[in-house]
């Protein structure tokens, strides 16, 4: 099993929190949007944000062929 520290979906939230956190300082990225992301589930039915990476990796190399 992989460290959350070597983990690349991990990193990736980590960064979308710290982002959204210096973006949007009102909301609560770092507590309540921070668990919003490691939940599978979202209320309105999005991918997962592990689905969402997994798409763009499939996706953005194809824009540019």
């Amino acid at each position: 099993m992989m460290d959350d520290s070597t983990c690349p979906v991990q990193r990736e939230r980590s960064a979308q929190k710290n982002v959204m956190a210096d973006h949007h300082p009102e909301g609560d990225w770092l507590g309540q949007g921070a668990r919003a992301l490691d939940n599978p589930r979202t209320r309105t039915g999005e991918h997962s944000p592990e689905n969402l990476l997994l798409l763009t990796e499939r996706v953005v190399p194809l824009l540019f062929l």
